[in-house]
């Protein structure tokens, strides 16, 4: 029996997709063998003094993230870690494993304000803070609650200096505040969740990220490199009549085959792809 729906191509059906505003959950393992953490700030002077994936230690399957870091005196000493854009809904619950040799590591969020602007004409964000490591040697899962309440309290603070539009406020990076005094921390981490997770409403292209081992010779177009059909059934994307799970991430310029290793199935693209990316992905 033929189905009545028009198949769309694979590039526009994953773009509907991710427009469908339901609530689902995005989870990093952190089973492959690439590290997906970055030292992003500090103002300690701190550096990374080993960095790898560790599969002799993990709170679930086989693999943590492990960071030795030194750090000199400060008060922070930022470890960012990018997810798939996420609106900030009440459903929201951002959450990460975490064991260390110190206490006082602390799990935040960055929110981005795509309509604020700081006073040299970027983009506004703003850190939200979540719960402090408490427990040396075990581990220990840290949440950042109540975010749509925390970001208004952030939000107030910041119409103090000026107009703040905090309209289509998402997040885009888990960020843990490594600093727990000068010296080297011992840091593992493990299964970074996103529950009650809605991709944010943003004016960008999706582009699945294909394998491309599995594409003999150069593809000249996104949609024509596969052949495979898709369409949009509901709030559930098929593809050849299964059911597809985007895990998204916001593109800024890395190899699509790096992201796809590192679990993510799906970029979003603030303008259409270049000539030169749909092969590559």
């Amino acid at each position: 029996m033929k189905h009545s729906t028009r198949p769309l191509s694979f590039a526009c059906a994953l773009f509907a997709a991710l427009s469908v505003q339901t609530a689902l959950a995005v989870h990093e393992r952190f089973e492959s063998v690439e590290v997906s953490w970055r030292l992003a700030d500090s103002d300690t002077a701190a550096r990374l003094v080993s960095h790898e994936r560790d599969f002799t230690v993990a709170h679930s399957g086989k693999g943590s993230e492990h960071i030795r870091l030194w750090s000199g005196q400060g008060t922070y000493a930022y470890l960012a870690h990018p997810v798939a854009p996420a609106r900030i809904i009440g459903e929201l619950v951002p959450s990460l494993w975490v064991k260390a040799d110190q206490p006082g590591l602390r799990l935040l969020l960055r929110v981005v304000l795509p309509r604020a602007k700081t006073r040299d004409g970027k983009t506004l964000t703003i850190m939200l803070d979540g719960e402090f490591y408490t427990q040396p040697g075990a581990w220990q899962r840290l949440h950042v609650r109540d975010l749509k309440k925390t970001l208004e309290a952030q939000v107030r603070i910041h119409r103090l200096r000026g107009p703040v539009d905090e309209r289509e406020a998402y997040i885009d990076h888990v960020v843990l505040n490594a600093y727990t005094g000068p010296g080297t921390t011992e840091i593992w981490t493990d299964d970074l969740e996103l529950v009650g997770y809605a991709a944010a409403s943003r004016e960008t292209t999706a582009v699945g990220l294909m394998d491309s081992a599995t594409h003999a010779g150069p593809v000249p177009h996104a949609v024509e490199r596969t052949s495979r059909s898709a369409e949009l059934r509901g709030s559930v994307l098929l593809v050849e009549q299964l059911p597809y799970f985007a895990k998204v991430i916001e593109h800024n310029g890395e190899p699509f085959s790096w992201l796809k290793e590192i679990g993510f199935n799906t970029a979003l693209l603030r303008s259409p792809p270049s000539a030169t990316q749909p092969p590559e992905a």
